[in-house]
């Protein structure tokens, strides 16, 4: 018997990577000597509909949109930071201390904001800005930063509307032609699955016997990975901003 592949818990990169090293290890004219030609070329066809609902899923329109004013709200956080850091050292007691006041409640917030994964960031500024407009809005005047706060506020809002609307676009894709082509997919390896098993069942084959092995290691590999994606989604999974080497440490 060939391990059960968990295929509903796979994510969709994974799935059709996993369809695909399953295609690798049977290839057709092993499929066609073992009789399970129909089987495997079903799976084929139905990878192929999956891959080409499955690339529009990873390359949304808006992703650069979201990645330039993420940029954008970065580069404000930073501004202010080091604005702020200055004034620490001005002449003037009054300026010194609101630099002291304001500051001390972005470094709350940690250290490193614009490393933050996407949506944290957003509501991290969020909560930023709102101290600051509602408790410092005269620190703010007296320091001259209105420009900057709207500047960072203005971004971070930006951001916001373009990943909800990305959001989305990739749910609509998703739910739609991609979880039928998904679909087809599942039921098309579940029957070559089945397929396989009932011959090595029916007509002993040390080919059969190697083919389900070689399967089964297959997807105790992918399986295995599966238990990983919990710690992964609480670092940030996929909503991880790319790594920048503009920014300071």
């Amino acid at each position: 018997m060939i391990t059960t592949a968990n295929l509903e818990k796979y994510r969709n990169g994974d799935f059709l990577q996993f369809v695909n090293n399953v295609l690798e290890l049977l290839p057709q004219t092993t499929a066609d000597q073992l009789n399970i030609g129909i089987q495997r070329t079903a799976l084929q066809t139905a990878a192929e509909s999956f891959n080409n609902a499955y690339m529009p899923y990873t390359g949304s329109d808006i992703t650069p949109e979201i990645q330039a004013l993420d940029a954008q709200r970065d580069n404000a956080v930073i501004g202010i930071k080091m604005i702020l850091e200055a004034w620490q050292y001005h002449f003037d007691p009054v300026t010194k201390n609101n630099a002291f006041a304001l500051l001390d409640i972005l470094n709350r917030f940690g250290e490193r904001i614009y490393k933050l994964r996407y949506q944290l960031e957003t509501a991290t500024i969020n909560s930023i800005v709102a101290e600051w407009e509602e408790k410092h809005s005269d620190k703010i005047s007296q320091l001259q930063l209105a420009d900057w706060v709207n500047e960072l506020k203005t971004s971070n809002q930006n951001f916001n509307n373009k990943y909800i609307a990305r959001t989305v676009q990739l749910l609509e894709v998703e739910t739609g032609v991609l979880a039928t082509a998904r679909t087809a997919s599942t039921e098309a390896y579940r029957t070559l699955k089945q397929h396989i098993e009932a011959h090595a069942l029916l007509t002993p084959n040390a080919e059969y016997d190697q083919l389900m092995a070689k399967l089964s290691s297959l997807v105790n590999q992918y399986n295995l990975a599966v238990t990983k994606y919990s710690s992964t989604e609480e670092s940030g999974g996929e909503d991880q901003k790319p790594e920048s080497s503009e920014t300071p440490s």
